[in-house]
């Protein structure tokens, strides 16, 4: 076994009964300071030790350590401080000192002491704290500094008058003597260089201390460590440091956990005499009162959420807000949210203040809607590169709840796009056949914005209302020729469903295998005879020839200048055709070729509406459910989160789908139902914390209830009674 000399009393022994010098110049300030105020160590001797173990790195003794804290730890007991004890674990004791302990006149004698010995070392209160935890978290409930040991004042006279006499003691008397009336105590030293334990008796007359079993099975020996710590460095390096993202989340936290974390006081250490859990909605507020710190029976309060803003006069907590907005903005219903919480023993807020938090957000969620413009009219402007003009879309939904007055919901949609570009709600008059003129002048505002922009309007397709014709003739005078069209969706119905009965004629089964390839082909022939300037029923006719087997024809009236299909030469007839006398193709014909069909077919629109029931979808299923009561006024706040939903996810569609495009790969499939990451609800928070900033800078912070809050919880209260 390697021995080692001990660079303050110059005894030689194993190396696991020594331990290494610090690095900081403190900490061996603070040890040769310890020991030569309290004449353990001459001046002399003192001096030296202090040099030699700054300069490079030696070996002192467990013991030297242990009486320099002890040392210290009586000087407080004289004070009445003294170090807490506590039980980490079962059969296992430690102790601590905590900030407020350390009296004022130690610091000063430690410094006193190191300027008589020509040290140029300043040590503070923090300073000592941090080494005498140290040496009590090494070697407290060792065997050399057993557990049941306590330092009074009473039991330490000598070590009082070796206190005013140190400095004459500490000239007259070695190190050496010193250690002479020590008794000799035996250990058991383990040799952790070889693979087995050996065990040697050995005689010292330092206080050198030596493993227990228990730590000596396990492995540990914190004071063979030559590191300032009591875990081992292993530990420190396989620990990783946390995650950034982790410290934003929020987490679900027990009562009784929380209270565990709350034993002892978290500014001075001391266990506490009295702590009490409250909540504030989502927030938990533990107040307790400690009885031996700084802030002497006090009552602190320790909150787990911040609040909303820094201001002085600001009361609520940012964790109700953030929970209030985030289920208005996700159109979750306060009174599913509470059903949800009560189930799960969860806080959350109450309805009078989720509705106050709507009340707030109502300014702000119109403000980040037209943030949002821009990036959609960004998107408009790369789809419609070389092109004339927008393809429009106009519709309005009608909304009669229970008990409200008949509302209505203007949208005007993008067809190429899918994007909403205006939404407009209007309380819709009972009287007139068309509607209220107020759904006219909001179409209107919306043609002059647009014609207004860098943007023309090449088409407009409307639900065949004349009042919109009308206006389309007034709107040409300032935004040029607009060619009008009808939605397709009615009309592709209808010829479904004519065909379906057709097919289930005697004879007409063969109809059925063409359904879903002229469905398709119907779509294709007005998305090409509008794209390219051409008529779109000369184009659809041409299947009366194909679906007979008919791929090469004269002039016909019927089909137009078109004369032979388009895709390549057949060799032979498919299988599926339908005989030319036959029963089948002459229903198949009649169908085709009904009045009312070829006539609305020349107006169809190739961009569909499909928008505008996403939208009136989103209004209902989320944000403005038809069985809720609430009042009028909540219909617009609710039918612009529901274009901001919308729009975000045809973006973030459009998005994946232009990326798959371009990297692409054999055997990949694009998932449509992708999830969609809405970063304009945390737009919405953003702006309500910084407008709330703003009201309580104004000195507008008016938390009393309004009408329009006391509608919204009378109407969830109804809502409530008829579902439980």
């Amino acid at each position: 076994m390697t021995r080692v000399t001990c660079a303050i009393c110059s005894r030689r022994a194993a190396h696991t009964h020594m331990r290494g010098s610090s690095k900081s110049k403190v900490v061996n300030a603070i040890l040769m300071g310890s020991l030569s105020a309290f004449g353990c160590a001459s001046s002399s001797s003192a001096r030296y030790s202090y040099q030699e173990i700054s300069a490079t790195s030696k070996k002192i003794c467990h013991g030297h350590w242990i009486q320099a804290a002890q040392c210290m730890c009586t000087e407080m007991a004289l004070m009445g401080k003294r170090y807490t004890t506590f039980t980490p674990v079962v059969g296992q004791t430690g102790a601590y000192v905590t900030l407020m302990d350390i009296p004022d006149h130690l610091v000063d004698l430690l410094n006193s002491t190191l300027e008589n010995l020509g040290i140029e070392v300043k040590v503070n209160c923090n300073e000592v704290w941090h080494f005498l935890n140290n040496a009590l978290r090494r070697y407290y409930g060792t065997p050399f500094w057993p557990s049941e040991e306590q330092l009074a004042a009473d039991q330490n006279e000598e070590v009082e008058q070796n206190h005013e006499v140190s400095e004459e003691y500490s000239n007259d008397i070695t190190m050496e003597e010193e250690l002479e009336k020590k008794p000799k105590v035996s250990w058991d030293v383990v040799d952790y260089e070889s693979d087995e334990e050996s065990v040697s008796s050995v005689e010292t007359k330092c206080s050198e201390y030596v493993p227990s079993d228990a730590a000596s099975a396990s492995g540990s020996d914190p004071l063979s460590s030559d590191s300032e710590y009591a875990f081992p460095s292993s530990s420190v390096k396989n620990m990783k440091d946390t995650d950034p993202s982790d410290l934003s989340r929020n987490y679900l936290v027990s009562g009784e956990a929380l209270l565990e974390l709350f034993k002892f006081c978290p500014d001075c250490g001391y266990e506490l005499e009295k702590v009490q859990l409250t909540t504030v909605d989502t927030v938990a507020v533990v107040k307790y009162v400690c009885t031996k710190g700084r802030r002497h029976m006090k009552i602190e309060q320790w909150e787990s959420q911040e609040k909303t803003v820094p201001h002085d006069n600001e009361q609520t907590y940012k964790g109700n807000v953030a929970a209030s907005v985030a289920a208005l903005t996700t159109g979750l219903p306060i009174i599913d949210l509470q059903r949800w919480g009560k189930e799960l023993k969860f806080q959350l807020p109450s309805k009078s203040f989720f509705w106050k938090v709507a009340e707030w957000a109502q300014p702000v969620i119109e403000k980040v809607s037209l943030s949002q413009e821009v990036p959609v009219f960004e998107e408009i402007k790369f789809q419609y590169q070389g092109s004339q003009g927008l393809h429009l879309t106009v519709d309005g939904a009608y909304y009669d709840h229970a008990g409200l007055p008949l509302m209505g919901n203007l949208v005007l949609t993008d067809g190429r796009s899918r994007l909403v570009l205006h939404n407009e709600v209007f309380l819709r008059s009972q009287k007139g056949k068309y509607g209220s003129t107020v759904e006219i002048e909001g179409f209107r505002q919306a043609l002059k914005r647009l014609s207004s922009s860098e943007f023309s309007v090449a088409s407009l397709t409307t639900n065949g209302s004349p009042l919109i014709r009308a206006l389309q003739r007034e709107v040409e005078e300032f935004a040029g020729k607009i060619r009008h069209f009808s939605p397709g969706c009615h009309l592709q119905k209808w010829f479904e469903c004519e065909l379906e009965k057709a097919a289930k004629c005697n004879g007409c089964e063969e109809i059925g295998a063409w359904l879903k390839r002229i469905r398709k082909f119907l779509w294709r022939s007005i998305e090409y005879g509008i794209n390219n300037g051409l008529e779109v029923v000369p184009i659809f006719n041409t299947c009366l020839m194909h679906v007979a087997g008919v791929h090469k024809w004269p002039e016909d009236k019927l089909t137009g200048p078109y004369t032979k299909c388009y895709h390549d030469p057949v060799s032979r007839p498919c299988h599926k055709s339908l005989m030319l006398d036959g029963k089948a193709l002459e229903r198949f014909e009649s169908v085709v070729l009904t009045e009312s069909f070829q006539r609305d077919l020349a107006n169809v629109s190739p961009f569909g509406d499909d928008t505008i029931y996403d939208v009136r979808k989103a209004l209902d299923r989320y944000y403005y459910r038809k069985k809720m009561r609430y009042p009028s006024l909540v219909f617009p706040i609710c039918s612009t989160l529901a274009a901001m939903h919308v729009n975000s996810w045809r973006m973030a569609e459009t998005k994946r789908r232009r990326n798959h495009i371009q990297k692409r790969k054999r055997g990949t499939r694009l998932s449509v139902n992708s999830p969609t990451k809405q970063t304009w609800r945390r737009s919405v928070f953003d702006e309500v914390l910084k407008e709330r900033l703003l009201a309580l800078e104004r000195s507008q912070n008016d938390m009393s209830t309004s009408e329009f809050v006391r509608e919204l919880v009378t109407a969830d209260e109804f809502y409530e009674s008829e579902i439980l």
